[in-house]
């Protein structure tokens, strides 16, 4: 999804990562305008074309370095649903899961796909009807209230299980026999979901 990829230029750090990049690409800028305008030959234009070259290389690399930040914060917060303090170089990353903006598009995602299986395959489902998200709808919907209800708290390890769900093609919620499993997956993120800090461990 779209704001899944801006997450990570919203990370501690992400504009000292991406320096390099951008470095290239303003040295690259800056020689194609003096080529442009100066015509001073084609070693510049080649040049220019290199700089750009580098940069885009320094970015994929910084992209890559962003990623890792963000995939390691997941981890360990998918497993820090016991109520464990987050460690302080993963705040960021539960500030974002736990916000406001977060839990109403996910919300507003998962109500989307409960409207298009009611609307049956003419609602933009193919040929398959989704019998899973029709058998599990009110799950569904409690599962989008209970992200709704911004003034109640969430924990980062239950917003993440709402993301898979979503997200993941081969999971339940996109696999129309697999009714059973979407149900269980419901319950299982809203316990999580809902977890407070003094609540056992699962």
């Amino acid at each position: 999804m779209r704001w899944l990829g801006m997450e990570l230029f919203q990370q501690p750090g992400a504009r000292t990562t991406f320096a390099p990049a951008g470095a290239w690409w303003l040295a690259a800028g800056a020689g194609s305008i003096v080529w442009a305008v100066a015509m001073p030959g084609m070693w510049l234009l080649l040049a220019a074309t290199g700089a750009a070259s580098v940069g885009a290389a320094a970015a994929v690399r910084a992209l890559m370095v962003l990623s890792g930040r963000r995939r390691a914060a997941d981890d360990w917060l998918r497993n820090a649903a016991g109520g464990r303090p987050v460690l302080p170089r993963y705040a960021w990353r539960e500030r974002q899961l736990r916000a406001a903006c977060e839990r109403l598009r996910l919300a507003r995602t998962l109500r989307l796909v409960v409207r298009r299986a009611a609307e049956g395959p003419s609602g933009g489902f193919g040929a398959l009807r989704p019998t899973a998200v029709s058998e599990n709808r009110e799950g569904l919907q409690l599962l989008a209230s209970t992200l709704e209800r911004v003034d109640h708290p969430v924990t980062p390890a239950g917003m993440l299980r709402v993301i898979d769900l979503i997200t993941d093609g081969a999971g339940p919620l996109w696999n129309a026999p697999k009714g059973a499993a979407l149900e269980e997956a419901i319950s299982s993120t809203l316990a999580v979901l809902r977890r407070r800090p003094d609540d056992p461990p699962e």
